[in-house]
């Protein structure tokens, strides 16, 4: 069986989330997964480029910023959730470690979800500034002094830290030693 070199293989193991060794039986299950996913989304784009190559005539601006919108949240919620469903299901992400390493892992946990959640914070206020000035032509200086912004972004990268959190400590399984 066809097996990828060492740099796809960290990458397949980043973007799915499997930690420890990826054996065949879970390279071929996340082959199977991908290639459903990316079915998936080719049928979406499909769908959505001809409704709209229809409604485009309407108001362009308006309707590109709605296709933006609706292709983001179609990716991060139907597709990245059918993998997750799809990993979580065949139990191909959970994380065995023994009852000694369990802390030290939880700690690896929360400084990995705390180094996601700052740079989506930092990730979130970059684009609202971006979204502000492109869309309503408010200055960056003025963008940069709005505390509303920094309030959005700690939020959403508070929210989306704490979730992870969760999610990856769902994954961790203790085994007796």
């Amino acid at each position: 069986m066809y097996r990828p070199n060492k740099l796809m293989l960290k990458i397949i193991k980043l973007f799915y989330g499997v930690g420890g060794v990826l054996d065949e039986y879970k390279l071929q299950q996340i082959d199977r997964i991908g290639n459903n996913a990316f079915l998936i989304l080719f049928s979406y784009t499909i769908i959505s480029n001809l409704f709209i190559s229809f409604v485009s005539s309407i108001d362009f601006q308006m309707v590109l910023s709605i296709f933006i919108l609706t292709n983001i949240l179609f990716s991060f919620i139907v597709v990245v959730g059918y993998i997750a469903i799809s990993m979580n299901r065949l139990n191909l992400n959970n994380q065995e470690t023994v009852t000694e390493k369990y802390s030290q892992k939880l700690n690896r946990i929360k400084k990995r979800a705390l180094r996601r959640g700052t740079m989506m914070t930092i990730y979130f206020w970059c684009v609202e500034r971006f979204l502000d000035w492109y869309f309503y032509r408010i200055p960056y200086s003025v963008g940069v002094l709005s505390f509303q912004g920094y309030l959005k972004a700690l939020i959403a990268g508070s929210v989306l830290g704490v979730c992870l959190y969760i999610y990856w400590r769902s994954q961790l399984k203790k085994i007796p030693d």
